[in-house]
């Protein structure tokens, strides 16, 4: 054979070589921009093809994916209540009986939350600024006050979240300052102690906007006993009060 013929076959081979590489090339290509099945995904995807497009070939607009914000219920929050106190103060010693007490409540709450589905666990703390205060008159000219000045608490708060609204159940520790004043026909002393107790309660919370919630809930305070010294004699008190307040509360999730 000719140098020539092998050059020519050569020549050949090489061609056919190159062609059948551009074919697998081609093939390859198209295949990677098949057409794939569409997902709900595609709303947040770029695609070269009609998959994914609004109708027309070629690039789609881009429509970035929506962030997540964590739920109302979940993070720190802070907020205000106004309500009312009702109460009794049962007293013995230089004297016995119940003492009435009534009156407004209002303070600020603190806490935070964290959610698991559909249950919240979380802890709160409040202060409350009081009014709430009675009186009684008992044989021998004796007449008893007490005021309750404010009620503070430090609780555990257990919830379920449905829709739009938190149900919860709390409870945990009590601190409360009072203030007894006993009239003696006519001279009056004075003395005031720190209560320290329980706090037990309930309550509903529902979402008003994405980081503002309103609440409604009643908080029962029991004190361990105490006693005050009143005109050289003492005095034990044994104290309850039982809040209904209102209140709103803003989330920084």
């Amino acid at each position: 054979m000719s140098k020539m013929t092998k050059r020519v076959d050569h020549t050949r081979l090489l061609t056919t070589s190159i062609s059948q590489c551009s074919a697998l090339i081609l093939i390859l290509i198209c295949l990677s921009v098949a057409p794939a099945a569409a997902t709900e995904d595609c709303l947040y995807q770029r695609s070269l093809d009609d998959t994914c497009s609004d109708g027309s070939y070629g690039w789609r607009a881009y429509a970035p994916a929506p962030t997540t914000r964590p739920a109302l219920w979940q993070g720190l929050y802070i907020g205000a209540d106004l309500g009312a106190g009702v109460g009794g103060v049962a007293t013995n010693g230089l004297t016995q009986g119940d003492i009435d007490v009534s009156g407004f409540a209002g303070g600020l709450h603190g806490g935070y939350a964290a959610l698991w589905d559909n249950l919240m666990l979380g802890i709160e703390f409040d202060v409350m600024r009081t009014s709430t205060d009675g009186d009684r008159t008992f044989p021998g000219q004796f007449e008893i006050k007490s005021n309750i000045n404010w009620l503070s608490s430090s609780r555990l708060r257990l919830g379920y979240v449905s829709g739009d609204y938190l149900f919860y159940a709390t409870g945990d520790l009590a601190v409360a300052q009072q203030d007894l004043e006993l009239n003696n026909a006519g001279t009056v002393t004075s003395d005031n102690e720190t209560l320290y107790g329980y706090a037990l309660g309930g309550g509903v919370e529902m979402k008003i906007t994405d980081n503002i919630s309103a609440r409604l809930e009643a908080i029962h305070y029991g004190f361990d006993e105490q006693t005050y010294n009143l005109s050289n004699q003492q005095l034990k008190t044994d104290d309850d009060v039982t809040t209904i307040r209102a209140g709103f509360s803003m989330h920084f999730n």
